[in-house]
């Protein structure tokens, strides 16, 4: 069984390089940690209890098979009943997993999924468009305690499955959780035609050879044993039962383990068009693993410019390719990276399959850089404040108080500028531009700016915020993190923790064109968004980070343009 092809050419870092690897192979760490050594994380006894059950991870490729296994048999069960649509409802790590591998499908496809993993009313009018109601399986999947966006989302397919007079309405829905979630007691109160549970104490982003395995079993005609195969092919070339010369997590643990101590605190994961989206799914990996105590690696990944120059200083960088791409640009960059002595690892892919062996790859070395580091893999990166922000927001909603309401710092045309606390006293009030370029000008030379966006991700939304993000890098000369809300926010979380570089943050939000109800509840699908962009943005106050939101009011394309010209005026500002 083959998996991805791994090259690391270490650069500027070769002697680093080599000292990390005979470090790991005298300290025996690979070995230690395939026999599930606790100890190799300097902490106190009863800290480390969620270390041992977090390394049975290391068995999952294992058990795979039994478990796709009864995937395939419920699908079948599925398609017996008319059942021939599939929308996968999730706000976990496997939308990520979904997002990589649907990006290989073609949009014509019949086996093709839709992925809901938003609760903008643009995003439930759009997959409501593209989805066949009476016959779409909706597989709800979050191991949360419990998660408002799960509830509402069901409760109103499940009205919306009533209103068609549909026979069997709860045999359109199918959990994957874990036992004693909120899902999972939802699922079984209500009789969900299935639900498959998860092994207990394993960090959801450990959990990724099943969210894949499940994916492409639903999704492709391989067969359960082929890629319950190609799981364990990698389980084996990462053991120690592997020369160290050819094992790919001990050689990727080193160039990781070399770049932090080298405080080359960023990690830039350049991808071929194919697998842009599947470098979210590493992102959320490395940075919840890695991004740790101001020692570790942030990454920056999605449609990273191609203009590297400015990061090749102050980061390492991945470079990801797919074989059906045709990408001449990220092959002369990785040209360029060899002469220039930037230290890089490239990875190849051939096939979707691939995707499932390479982040297993992944994972075990980054649990091994981690080891290297004395940091802890399976500290949870979730940051509880936004959350609560948004659930007192809503709870305390009704027509007559308008929790949701704020006074804009500044209204020019269709852009607001709202800021607050220690970023309010900084802020020029003349006018936008004045007071972006101000907030530009507190970054310092070790920041990034991170952009968090809360507006349909449409083909003209993404394309003017890739032209926002290559002005801001190349204009800031800093790492630029770009990330839409909220359903890609699990990989930038972690950079919350205390001791970590201190960034600021521009959240982009929209009023909403339309608005769906939401059965029982006293708010709407559009307020629900709202709240949880707002929810985002406090918490960052709260958490005392510079951070401004522009909202963009009316036709969204014309509020972008406005915004794409305040930004470049207000960078020449800040120069």
């Amino acid at each position: 069984m083959a998996i991805p092809t791994q090259a690391i050419v270490a650069g500027c870092l070769q002697s680093a390089f080599h000292r990390e690897l005979k470090s790991f192979l005298e300290n025996r760490i690979l070995d230690r940690l395939w026999a599930k050594d606790a100890t190799l994380w300097p902490l106190e006894e009863f800290e480390q209890s969620h270390i041992r059950s977090n390394l049975d991870w290391l068995d999952l490729p294992g058990s795979l098979e039994p478990f796709l296994r009864a995937i395939k048999q419920e699908e079948s069960a599925a398609l017996a009943d008319g059942l021939d649509r599939r929308v996968l409802i999730t706000f976990d790590s496997a939308n990520l997993a979904a997002r990589a591998l649907m990006a290989f499908v073609p949009p014509d496809d019949t086996r093709r999924m839709l992925v809901l993993d938003s609760t903008s009313p643009f995003a439930i009018s759009l997959a409501e468009k593209e989805m066949d109601l009476e016959h779409s399986l909706f597989i709800f999947a979050s191991r949360a305690r419990y998660r408002l966006e799960d509830q509402t989302l069901f409760l109103y397919f499940m009205d919306k499955l009533r209103r068609t007079n549909a026979s069997r309405p709860l045999q359109h829905f199918v959990a994957a959780t874990q036992k004693g979630s909120y899902l999972d007691a939802m699922s079984r109160g209500y009789k969900f035609r299935a639900t498959f549970t998860d092994p207990m104490g394993i960090l959801a982003t450990y959990t990724s050879v099943r969210h894949f395995g499940a994916l492409l079993t639903s999704r492709s005609t391989l067969e359960p044993e082929a890629i319950s195969s190609a799981a364990v092919a990698m389980h084996r070339a990462c053991s120690p039962s592997t020369i160290p010369a050819e094992n790919p997590a001990l050689q990727l643990a080193a160039f990781l383990s070399s770049a932090a101590l080298a405080k080359r605190g960023f990690l830039a994961i350049l991808a071929s068009p194919t697998l842009v989206p599947y470098t979210l799914c590493l992102s959320q990996l490395i940075g919840g693993s890695m991004a740790k105590d101001g020692s570790g690696l942030i990454p920056l990944a999605g449609d990273i410019p191609r203009d590297t120059c400015a990061l090749e200083d102050k980061a390492v960088f991945a470079v990801l390719s797919y074989a059906g791409d045709a990408d001449t640009e990220l092959s002369d960059l990785v040209s360029r990276f060899r002469f220039s002595a930037v230290p890089f690892v490239h990875m190849q892919f051939a096939e979707p399959l691939d995707l499932l062996p390479g982040t297993f790859g992944w994972e075990v070395a980054t649990v091994l850089a981690c080891a290297r580091l004395g940091l802890d893999p399976f500290e949870g990166a979730a940051d509880r404040l936004p959350r609560a922000l948004t659930m007192e927001i809503l709870n305390n909603y009704s027509p007559t108080n308008d929790t949701l309401g704020r006074k804009p710092r500044l209204q020019e045309g269709n852009l607001q500028l709202f800021a607050e606390g220690k970023t309010r006293r900084e802020l020029s009030s003349l006018n936008l531009q004045e007071a972006l370029g101000s907030f530009f000008r507190l970054l310092q030379p070790e920041d990034f700016l991170g952009v968090l966006i809360f507006l349909p991700q449409t083909p003209g939304v993404v394309t003017a915020f890739q032209a926002i993000r290559r002005e801001l890098a190349e204009k800031l000369k800093l790492p630029v993190l770009m990330v839409y809300g909220p359903h890609a926010l699990h990989h930038y979380s972690n950079l919350r923790r205390k001791g970590q570089p201190q960034g600021q943050y521009l959240i982009c939000t929209a009023d909403p064109p339309v608005d769906i109800a939401i059965p029982g509840a006293s708010y709407t699908f559009g307020q629900l968004y709202r709240a949880l962009a707002l929810g985002e943005f406090e918490g960052l106050e709260q958490s005392h980070r510079f951070a401004v939101r522009i909202n963009l009011t009316g036709e969204i394309p014309a509020a972008l343009a406005n915004l794409e010209h305040v930004i470049a005026q207000a960078l020449s500002r800040s120069q």
